[in-house]
């Protein structure tokens, strides 16, 4: 019996043995499906679909107010912001999903996100003047440029998920005229990868290249029209001294005496000999990018002893249309101060509107103020006399003095003329 127990065993372990590569290759060639995620959609109208989003809108801004876990964001909207103010956009996994997409896009700012576990972080489609600035991102594939132009990709901390075969940027099917200046790319499969028969133009320089599998990969038709440095500096390459044993620091200057060749076509002519400081990157964000704001003087918090209350505001930038609410009223459009007349004693609210000319609204924080008026005084009137002329009962002082008066006048004339009279006799 045990002879046998012992065969059995020997038999199922050389089953297991045989078949588990197998089994192993079967599973990794049919992964599990992906974990259901939440899918995240700025409109085309400004809203954020579904609103219960940990995203707070402010005109046109979207930013983060907590983590975005197993999570995507497709952007349907022009001229708008999405500021992760450092918060996480969470994927589930490096072989699904793409963290934000935006097709035939303009005009968007992508800031201050920790984009992590995705196929790609970013992918741009037919876009153009989109700006990805200070971002961290960990994903197998980051940036992806397809048929977009004029975009730029700044000061972000891009790091290759998957050694072997993840890229930092791919710049694919005519994407022409991008700036990718000013970022840290590292290990990576390929940290750029270029496949393009009409992209020219895009400008690289003051990036960091360290410890990639790949520095620059890829194929394109007239690749020296892609430029590698500013005209005086280019980017850093951690394998330049071990390259370019022999090379040196040019002196009263940043860069080696060496191009850094990148490959057949390819060269940084002025290669950076030490890393550049990312944390110094600094961009100005165009017009449409600055939120506007609408800020009131007046009222204040404060109580007011009148019941006309200046409304005194600041813009800080063309606005299309201007309003304000009392006490949570309809809107009244203005043009500039006015005046808040017969306002009731009591506890009010004000808030100025504000819309730009990308029909985004903006408004002010609400002021609460009192108005206390005064009663007014009662009319003063002097006390009655006993003796006044107004009491039928009381005796009337001024005629009897004058008539008293014409008696006394009459007599001394009277008195004089007898004087008189008696002399002359």
């Amino acid at each position: 019996m045990k002879r046998k127990t012992a065969s059995l065993l020997f038999i199922l372990s050389f089953l297991l043995s045989a078949t588990a590569p197998a089994l192993i290759n079967l599973a990794t060639a049919n992964p599990l499906p992906a974990p259901p995620i939440l899918e995240v959609y700025i409109r085309s109208d400004g809203t954020l679909d579904p609103a219960t989003a940990p995203i707070q809108q402010t005109g046109n801004t979207y930013t983060f107010t907590g983590d975005l876990t197993n999570a995507t964001i497709t952007v349907e909207r022009d001229n708008i912001v999405i500021d992760g103010a450092g918060y996480k956009l969470q994927g589930n996994g490096p072989i699904w999903n793409t963290g934000i997409t935006l097709t035939n896009r303009r005009n968007v700012a992508i800031k201050n996100i920790d984009i992590r576990d995705y196929s790609d972080s970013v992918s741009l489609t037919g876009c153009s003047n989109v700006i990805i600035y200070r971002n961290n991102m960990l994903t197998a594939g980051n940036i992806i440029l397809d048929s977009s132009a004029t975009n730029q990709i700044v000061g972000n901390n891009i790091v290759g998920q998957e050694t072997g075969y993840g890229y930092c940027v791919h710049i694919e099917n005519g994407a022409a005229d991008n700036l990718i200046m000013g970022n840290n790319f590292s290990e990576a499969g390929s940290a750029v990868t270029i496949y393009s028969s009409s992209g020219k133009n895009n400008t690289f320089y003051h990036n960091n290249f360290f410890a990639n599998s790949n520095n620059v990969v890829g194929w394109i038709e007239d690749e020296e029209a892609n430029v590698w440095d500013n005209g005086a500096e280019g980017n850093y390459w951690s394998d330049y001294r071990t390259t370019y044993p022999n090379a040196s620091k040019v002196a009263g200057s940043a860069v080696g005496d060496t191009p850094y060749l990148i490959d057949d076509g390819r060269s940084d002519i002025y290669p950076l000999w030490a890393p550049f400081d990312v944390e110094s990157v600094t961009l100005e964000l165009p017009e449409w990018a600055s939120p506007l704001s609408v800020r009131l003087i007046s009222p204040g918090n404060a109580t007011y002893t009148s019941a006309n209350v200046t409304l005194g505001f600041t813009v800080n930038k063309q606005v299309s249309w201007l309003g304000y609410s009392l006490d949570g009223q309809e809107m009244v459009a203005v043009t500039g101060n006015v005046t808040l007349t017969g306002l009731s004693n009591g506890l009010h609210n004000v808030t100025m509107y504000a819309e730009d000319a990308l029909e985004n609204i903006w408004k002010s924080e609400t002021t609460y103020f009192t108005v206390e008026v005064p009663e007014p005084s009662p009319t003063s009137n002097p006390t009655s006399s006993p003796n006044s002329s107004t009491n039928p009962d009381s005796f009337p002082i001024v005629p009897v003095v004058a008539t008293v008066s014409i008696a006394s006048t009459v007599l001394i004339l009277a008195g004089l003329f007898f004087y008189f009279k008696k002399r002359k006799q």
